[in-house]
């Protein structure tokens, strides 16, 4: 049996065995920002996050336009003019997520955060039986090409990276460079001796969790990936704007649930080929399966930098997003300046 066909098996679907947007937004950047409780949520590569905002003194938010791609709805917004930057969020999250960052970016770029299929406020028919990143991946390059963007900066988070990295192999002349935030590539770790540990321990938590999503049981599901990685009773402590953020973007997650392959393989062979300047961002409080597949990933890109963002684990973004935001902002100026530590060599 190879391990992409134990990979599949391990992970396909069991049967079922028996206050406005703005208050929201608000709320969020109170949590984050004052509350004591970090609280952070993994969901198929880590800590997922929660919407955060632009500061609550500003009365306007960034209204969503809606594209249609290939009859997949996908809204987004956007900031800015320049050169063309795409925000891509991890699983559980929405492109509110990218709202502290849609001012100081749009300083210098086109900065257009959209969310995936699945997520707030998207509507879309009942999820494909092999919804994965690679399905992401091609939305995104259907959203680039539909708003005739050309090559983009990409910033990715998570499972957005895990699509970030199809999309650099599948459509590299859509790609100018790649940001990406411990992209959730965990076939990785499943198909290596020192890495199916890290794996196992993550599906431990996974599959009661996929388990409760099909028969319907929200609650639970939030529940206990809450209580895994903050202690039991860690979601009821959470306010009701920032449960409701969660339960905005669980279709994602039951589309997930019900597929049979949510961890495709994404050969290294194709990602070593990537000659696009790349930024790999690594919490320096993360989990140790992050901490593998990033290690994976600077062994394999040719043109990759990587930087340890202090007092953060794989929810960076809110936990430190100066540290995340500098590093971005610098690594992309210095690309679109011709730094030549920036630009891809020859090997």
């Amino acid at each position: 049996m190879t391990t992409d066909h134990r990979l599949r098996t391990s992970l396909a679907p069991r049967p079922p065995k028996g206050g406005a947007q703005l208050h929201l937004v608000r709320s969020m950047r109170v949590i984050r920002l004052k509350c004591a409780l970090k609280w952070r949520i993994l969901l198929f590569a880590g800590l997922a996050g929660v919407t955060a905002s632009r500061a609550a003194t500003d009365e306007s938010q960034t209204s969503s336009s809606l594209i249609k791609v290939d009859g997949v709805e996908l809204h987004y917004v956007v900031r800015g003019s320049g050169p063309p930057l795409v925000f891509i969020h991890g699983a559980l999250d929405d492109y509110r997520m990218w709202e502290p960052e849609m001012e100081p970016f749009g300083r210098y770029y086109r900065a257009i955060a959209y969310s995936r299929r699945y997520n707030f406020p998207n509507h879309n028919a009942a999820p494909v039986a092999d919804y994965s990143a690679i399905v992401n991946a091609e939305d995104v390059a259907g959203l680039i090409q539909s708003l005739k963007l050309g090559p983009v900066h990409l910033v990715a988070h998570s499972y957005g990276g895990y699509a970030a990295l199809f999309l650099a192999t599948r459509h590299p002349e859509l790609v100018r460079s790649l940001v990406l935030a411990e992209p959730a590539v965990l076939s990785w770790a499943a198909d290596r001796h020192a890495g199916q540990p890290l794996f196992e321990s993550f599906m431990k938590m996974w599959q009661p969790v996929r388990e409760a999503l099909q028969k319907g049981r929200d609650t639970q599901a939030l529940e206990m990936t809450l209580e895994y990685f903050e202690g039991k009773g860690a979601f009821q402590r959470l306010p009701s704007s920032a449960q409701q953020v969660l339960r905005d973007n669980l279709e994602e997650w039951r589309a997930l649930a019900r597929s049979v392959n949510i961890f495709p393989p994404l050969p290294r062979e194709q990602v070593a080929r990537i000659q696009v300047p790349t930024l790999l961002l690594t919490g320096a409080r993360t989990l140790p399966i992050h901490q593998f597949i990033d290690a994976e990933l600077q062994s394999l890109l040719p043109h990759a930098s990587s930087v340890a963002i202090p007092q953060a684990g794989h929810e960076m973004w809110a936990d430190n997003a100066e540290a995340c935001r500098d590093a971005t902002l610098k690594f992309l100026r210095d690309i679109d300046a011709g730094t030549p530590s920036s630009l891809p060599e020859s090997r």
